[in-house]
């Protein structure tokens, strides 16, 4: 019985240290085509019949997890584009595929949190997030010229609190750009996610202390929505 135990321990321990190297991977990846497979998935859904004129839900895993994005935002017209635990370069990367074909009004797009990873080795500055964020509208603007860009800054997390001083000099100095570009409008949820005691509040987020929870995407929805209907006119 005892030999049992100690196996069961072992293969547990195996797993435990696969799944992290799993996910250590996951994090220090920076080739955009590790993606492939799930921007195929998202392909698939249309069958060459893009709807057009919409707003393409962009960025990584929080916006995927949002499943009533559609919902929450209507009447706006909204696809969920958003993929796996990607980074500021791999939306960049994917922007004549999960972008143009759909001729959109304007993209919402939630990315940059995964570039500042706790990871080590895995992790950006600051100022690294705000170029990768300078060179995704660059190209975008240069796709289409007349589109216009929602950016929900990075949200304050338990998970990575440790690295939010990067965050911060992140988030702003992506405002003081969008501050001469008329075309982007920057969406700050902060305040809304941080508790009296200054720290995310725990209640708006998933166990994993990183995602948001239902509650936190209904915070999510009265923040983001009424900035979409004024400025798209609806």
């Amino acid at each position: 019985m005892v030999w049992i135990w100690i196996t069961i321990i072992i293969i547990l321990a195996a797993l435990l240290y696969w799944g992290y190297k799993q996910f250590e991977n996951y994090i220090l990846n920076e080739d955009p085509t590790f993606w492939e497979r799930e921007i195929s998935r998202i392909e698939k859904r249309y069958e060459d019949e893009y709807p057009q004129g919409v707003v393409v839900g962009y960025g990584s895993s929080s916006i995927r997890f949002w499943k009533s994005i559609a919902e929450d935002l209507a009447p706006i017209p909204v696809v969920n584009h958003g993929f796996g635990g990607s980074k500021l370069p791999d939306a960049t990367y994917y922007i004549e595929r999960l972008v143009l074909p759909f001729s959109p009004r304007a993209v919402l797009l939630f990315s940059g949190t995964n570039d500042l990873s706790l990871t080590k080795g895995g992790s950006k500055t600051g100022e690294d997030v705000f170029q990768d964020f300078v060179d995704f509208i660059n190209k975008l603007k240069n796709s289409i010229p007349e589109i216009h860009l929602f950016y929900i800054t990075i949200t304050p997390t338990r998970a990575r609190w440790s690295i939010w001083h990067e965050a911060k000099k992140a988030n702003q100095l992506i405002e003081d750009f969008a501050a001469e570009d008329d075309i982007i409008t920057i969406i700050d949820p902060t305040d809304a996610f941080l508790g009296p005691d200054g720290l995310p509040r725990k209640d708006y987020f998933r166990f994993d202390r990183l995602h948001p929870n239902k509650k936190g995407y209904e915070v999510w929805t009265s923040i983001i929505r009424p900035v979409l209907m004024a400025t798209l006119d609806y």
